[in-house]
């Protein structure tokens, strides 16, 4: 590429330039909002990454000042390239006040917090603002308004939010949105889960600004009648109740009625694991929650509506903006307005408003804008994967579908139709695939396939469903409209089960890192470059990126193919340990170990790893003898490392042994003095199936005498990895 120069002045350059050729091509005018979103979301990143600590006062004295000062230069009268100082002190404007906007709506930061009392014999009074039930518990989000201690004697205010579960049972389902509650059982953190790969309860929470929770019993919280205060959010909820319960009445089977409540009304509680499995692993999850075909069917239908109608004069077109404003946004919060929703009510109100003012509106700078609103309300909301993929799949349809369709004419209708869906279909997975694969680890092939379903039902079954609530109190109306929306959805089911069971439609455990989707969206990028300017150099890179991948690919294959590791994994109540020598694992667990268990802990870590076999054993079998594994009681020697374990059924012996590894299970010592006269180790490991207050205790016993010690509900799972001495290698999860 040629040096760019750039006259002093003009801003322009002298010679042709690859960027700055396409840096032209763009109308920055017409996109104000990306130029402020991208400084926006980068502050919102770093202040997640390095945690700063701001004191309100003096990050409100900076954000002021960049901005007075971006404001002078904007002003000011100064040649072409002094106009970057207006840029300069913006950008970082914006990032300070993402940084600071997210550390402001983290409520733990506030001194009134109820975290800074004691948490042992507190009493919390707040309002239940979000609520969710399933078959077993009810999970709300508390927040709180009160604290006190009946034992001190003493209230107080307080802030902050308190995740709440309670038992579903008579009492807990009289609990709704906007209720008082009090409760005075044990407040806990949101622990990070403790083994490698898994999913971290506690970042997922936190970016919620929840930070601790509490499983009260029947005795140990009360509801305060005469408090409940009902907010429009509320109120909506309210009427999705009743709405559900129409729904109820004409979809009679569980899954024809999960299937209608999530896409009609954005209710997925009542969805069954088999249908999430199969619209999940055919590519159609994205149609059961709630977000732009929902919301433009709303617009296109009360538009449609409204256009039987004269609004030629200017105030009767803002009559009709507002009644589309007022559907769109009913119809977000009915649906409980999810990121998603969200998303889309936030993109149709700018293009209902430009419309009103009879101005076109650039698709690119409607999604920035929608995007730096939702964030200005809830910067944690970027960290969700459905905001972030929304948002993709939406800018991918937009950039590529035109282009993807142009591909292949089709003359007749149906075919034209069929591609038109497939199109699109295509230009959301491209720009969602990176993400997905790094959120969800797997593909699915037939995405285009149940896209050619999917949708069309949607279109069809979004404006039943409406029907239904208008004329399900008249009688063989309401019935006839009930018949065909529950055949419909009976039937979209029936298409999706049978797109589900074709044969090799899901490729699964396809882990990469972060760097990995970022060199992905890298090649998504310089594809983009060529569609534009047609220079093969970004073809070139292209394949210099998918190259850079696939050697990735070789070097991580390579690692596990020669991976030799020990896993002792967290598990309350319950042993777990991992055995990996290259693509095969033996895996020594309690007795009765309940599956579902098992793979929470360990599933996603031997995925990570490339494990095809696992071979099971318990604790209770005796002797197992395979290639580099040898089993005889409670002594294991695995790769050259030897490793003992002690529980009620393997006391020691009175033979004392050398090892390097002493894993102590279920209580089964009295001190660390009776067990080292059995036992010569290098290291004394204690897992979760031991009294976590017994374990406290050995650990400042190994610590007097000088004993290397590990407490897996402490530090997390240990790994110990291939190394050239027998000390073992530690590696908090993620």
């Amino acid at each position: 590429m040629n040096e760019c120069h750039r006259d002093d002045y003009t801003g322009k350059c002298e010679k042709s330039c690859e960027l700055y050729y396409i840096y032209s091509m763009i109308s920055w005018r017409e996109i104000p909002f990306v130029r402020l979103v991208v400084p926006f979301v980068l502050g919102i990143v770093l202040q997640d990454y390095l945690r700063l600590e701001w004191n309100p006062v003096a990050g409100l004295f900076f954000l002021t000042l960049f901005l007075v000062f971006a404001f002078y230069f904007s002003r000011a009268k100064l040649a072409f390239s002094g106009r970057y100082f207006f840029g300069l002190f913006l950008f970082i404007g914006l990032v300070l006040f993402g940084s600071i906007l997210l550390f402001v709506r983290d409520d733990s930061h506030y001194p009134n917090h109820f975290k800074n009392f004691s948490l042992e014999h507190l009493q919390i009074g707040g309002r239940v603002v979000k609520l969710q039930t399933d078959e077993q518990f009810m999970k709300l989000t508390l927040k709180a308004e009160q604290a006190s201690s009946p034992s001190e004697k003493w209230t107080k205010s307080c802030t902050g939010n308190l995740l709440v579960y309670f038992p579903v049972d008579a009492s807990s389902s009289n609990v709704d949105r906007g209720d008082y509650l009090r409760i005075k059982s044990r407040i806990q953190p949101i622990l990070e889960n403790k083994n490698p790969h898994a999913f971290d309860f506690a970042r997922y929470w936190h970016l919620k600004n929840l930070h601790y929770q509490t499983f009260p019993k029947e005795e140990e919280w009360s509801k305060v009648k005469g408090r409940n205060r009902p907010s429009l959010l509320n109120r909506a909820n309210h009427i999705r109740k009743k709405l559900l319960k129409v729904l109820r009445v004409y979809l009679p089977t569980q899954n024809e009625f999960g299937v209608g409540a999530a896409l009609i009304l954005g209710e997925k509680s009542d969805l069954r694991p088999n249908i999430r499995e199969a619209f999940a692993e055919t590519g159609s999850m994205h149609i059961l929650a709630v977000s732009g075909l929902h919301t433009g069917l709303v617009f296109l239908l009360v538009n449609f509506l409204l256009g039987f109608i004269y609004w030629k004069k200017r105030r009767w077109r803002w009559l009709k903006a507002i009644i589309l404003l007022l559907s769109i946004w009913s119809f977000a919060l009915v649906t409980g307005a999810s990121p998603s929703v969200l998303r889309s009510a936030t993109m149709f109100s700018f293009i209902i408003v430009g419309n009103a003012m009879s101005r076109a509106a650039n698709i690119y700078n409607v999604l920035a804008a929608s995007a730096f609103c939702l964030l200005i309300y809830e910067p944690q909301m970027l960290f969700e994967p459905g905001f972030q993929l929304s948002y993709l799949a939406v800018t991918g349809i937009v950039y590529f579908q035109p282009r993807i369709y142009k591909w292949w004419f089709i003359s007749n209708k149906i075919g034209d139709y069929a591609w038109r869906l497939t199109s699109v279909s295509i230009a959301a997975q491209i720009m969602t695939l990176p993400l997905s694969l790094l959120y969800f680890h797997q593909f699915p092939l037939y995405f285009w396939l149940s896209g050619l379903v999917v949708i069309p039902a949607a279109v069809i079954i979004l404006p039943l469903g409406f029907a239904l609530f208008i004329v399900h109190a008249i009688p063989l109306l309401g019935w006839g409209v009930g018949q065909l929306l529950y055949g419909i959805i009976w039937l979209l089911n029936s298409i999706i089960f049978q797109i589900n069971a074709l044969p090799y439609g899901l490729v699964k455990g396809i882990w990469i890192s972060g760097f990995v989707a970022f060199l992905l969206y890298l090649l998504i990028g310089s594809m983009m470059g060529f569609l534009e300017t047609k220079k093969a150099k970004w073809l070139i890179a292209g394949l210099l990126i998918v190259n850079l991948v696939l050697v990735l690919n070789v070097f991580k294959k390579w690692g596990q193919l020669n991976q030799e590791e020990i896993v002792v994994y967290h598990l309350p109540k319950a042993t777990l340990i991992d055995f990996i020598g290259g693509e095969n694992a033996i895996v020594l667990s309690s007795d009765n170990l309940p599956e579902k268990k098992e793979q929470f802990a360990a599933a996603n870590n031997r995925a990570y790893r490339g494990i095809k076999d696992a071979r099971k054993c318990s604790l209770s079998d005796s002797i197992l003898q395979l290639p580099n594994f040898y089993r005889n009681g409670n002594l294991i020697q695995f790769q050259g490392k030897k490793m003992a374990f002690v529980d009620p059924k393997h006391l020691p012996k009175q033979q004392k042994v050398k090892i390097d590894y002493l894993l102590v299970t279920q209580n089964a010592i009295s001190s660390i003095e009776d067990i080292s006269s059995y036992f010569d180790f290098e290291m004394l490991i204690f897992d979760g199936s031991n009294s976590n207050r017994k374990v406290k205790g050995w650990l400042k016993e190994a610590a007097s005498h000088g004993i290397r010690a590990y407490y897996t509900g402490i530090d997390g799972a240990l790994e110990i990895k291939k190394g050239h001495t027998n000390r073992a290698t530690f590696l908090r999860p993620f």
